[in-house]
């Protein structure tokens, strides 16, 4: 055999190896993006739910300082004169004017009797002394100012009461509009006697 012959055989052995292998050989990893349905989604996060607005004594506006902070105390009341308001109200019965004078009031024999009323950082406190002692807690309640003439209160009892306030030399009057405090006659002569019966004026 000729030389060129051993050679063109050689060349054929290689050119046939190399298409066998090119065969065998696993198929190049396809770039291709894969078909939008199939790509990986991502939730869009749900809009927060709306929260519920609710009108009640923590959402009054305490913005107007229509009574400053501080103490404030009414004239003293003589108890012989209170005693014969009760009992000249033909609302009463004679078993709610025992109860105003002996029970609700506790008059008693005492001279004269004092209402103070404490207003700090939305908290209200009513005391009630006789004989010039500033005396015990009657009522402990939250408070706000819900525009510039009235006051809001709120008992942890018995709910919320609303007083109409007149500004006054050096402090305020007030007058019972509606509430707990003027549920029975017997509440609305005790109010009376408390809260509407003169001015409270701020205490030194």
């Amino acid at each position: 055999m000729s030389t060129r012959s051993r050679e063109t055989r050689a060349l054929s052995a290689i050119a046939a190896l190399a298409i066998a292998l090119a065969a065998c050989s696993p198929a190049p990893a396809s770039t291709t993006a894969p078909p939008a349905s199939l790509a990986p989604t991502t939730l869009a996060s749900a809009p927060p739910a709306a929260t519920a607005s609710a009108t009640s004594m923590a959402t009054a506006s305490a913005s107007t300082a229509l009574i400053p902070d501080g103490t404030y105390a009414a004239a003293p009341m003589d108890v012989a004169a209170i005693k014969a308001l009760v009992n000249a109200d033909t609302k009463l019965t004679a078993a709610d004017k025992t109860d105003i004078i002996e029970k609700a009031s506790e008059l008693g024999s005492h001279k004269t009797s004092t209402v103070t009323l404490e207003f700090h950082d939305g908290q209200w406190t009513e005391y009630q002394g006789f004989d010039g002692a500033v005396g015990g807690i009657g009522t402990r309640a939250t408070y706000a100012f819900p525009d510039d003439h009235t006051l809001l209160i709120e008992e942890s009892c018995c709910g919320i009461s609303t007083f109409d306030v007149t500004p006054a030399q050096n402090g305020f009057s007030l007058k019972v509009r509606s509430g707990a405090f003027v549920s029975t006659e017997v509440d609305t002569m005790v109010t009376h006697i408390l809260f509407e019966s003169s001015p409270f004026t701020r205490v030194p």
